[in-house]
């Protein structure tokens, strides 16, 4: 399962015309001027002070890093929110419909200039000797008698963008060579990962591609396991297993600490021979490797421990 990431409702807003003697009332939907958030963090990355120094290791310089680029776009966006909101405050009262024009004007800027930001963002997660060599093997599934055919070429660009992200953020020193087979999922299951395969649609968010991923540079990272096991025993050793229920998922049991969302800990059971077996800390690297790709500056400055183990282990960095 994927962390769930809630789009933006649009606001609608209405404006008076005047035409041929007669008043028209038109309706135009428009994104809010809200900041980047991921869902489970709640919190827009402007809104949490980064710390006052930070270690010597692959995860501090990072940080640093995407500090110092939250920063020198922090007053751009402030200044576009606050320009976006007083124009739509004046929307109603502006019959010739220029605020409105004014308003997507400052729409279409705030758009761009989020783009930026996550492309500076990008740049300054990617591994510095990267990215490493790998490749998506677009394959058939076979369900008993039917067989359902790989991804089309013209339908695989949101999957083909979560890989390279993927490929962007792992050292060289971590994984020499990076393949996975990428498996059409049917409309019942939910995107999930097996056996070194990753099962999705085309139409699935790279965020979700790069989650799976992470389950499958679990299992292929030397020393990922062991490393995540220890760091997950460390963050939950004063926490009880708790059932927790959420309106994308009917329940899951999980150990929720203070990640920034419960699933980091969700626990994984398994009979074998008549014996229920626990799997543990098998969405640490996921969860974070999604939260990398949505919101890296919320991440790194709400749980930096966790922030840290990420980039330690996906850029080879000894424990």
């Amino acid at each position: 399962m994927r962390l769930i990431i809630k789009a933006s409702a649009l606001i609608p807003v209405k404006k008076v015309v005047h035409r041929k003697g007669k008043t028209h009332v038109q309706t135009y939907h428009v994104r809010p001027p809200e900041e980047k958030l991921v869902s489970g963090l709640g919190i827009s990355e402007f809104k949490l002070p980064p710390p006052p120094t930070y270690p010597a290791t692959a995860g501090g310089r990072t940080r640093q890093k995407l500090d110092e680029i939250a920063k020198s776009f922090e007053h751009k966006f402030t200044a576009l929110f606050e320009e976006i909101e007083g124009l739509r405050q004046r929307v109603d009262s502006d019959p010739s419909g220029k605020v409105i024009e004014q308003l997507g004007r400052a729409e279409y800027r705030l758009q761009a200039l989020k783009a930026y930001y996550s492309e500076q963002l990008m740049d300054a997660l990617a591994a510095e000797d990267g990215p490493v060599l790998g490749h998506p093997f677009f394959d058939k599934r076979n369900l008993g008698e039917t067989e359902i055919p790989p991804f089309p070429e013209d339908q695989r660009n949101r999957t083909l963008k979560g890989f390279e992200f993927v490929c962007d953020l792992v050292s060289p020193k971590a994984l020499e060579y990076f393949s996975v087979s990428i498996r059409p999922r049917t409309p019942e299951e939910s995107p999930h990962q097996r056996e070194g395969a990753i099962y999705v649609t085309p139409e699935d968010f790279p965020s979700t591609v790069a989650h799976e991923l992470g389950h499958v540079l679990h299992d292929l990272i030397p020393g990922a396991n062991e490393r995540i096991l220890e760091w997950y025993h460390r963050r939950t050793a004063d926490s009880s297993p708790t059932w927790i229920t959420t309106e994308s998922w009917p329940g899951y049991q999980a150990n929720p600490d203070h990640f920034f969302h419960p699933y980091v800990g969700r626990i994984y059971t398994r009979r074998v021979n008549g014996v229920i077996h626990e799997f543990l800390g098998r969405e640490v690297l996921s969860m974070g490797i999604e939260a990398l790709y949505e919101n890296p500056v919320a991440f790194a400055r709400k749980d930096p421990d966790h922030f840290d183990l990420v980039i330690s282990l996906l850029r080879g960095e000894a424990s």
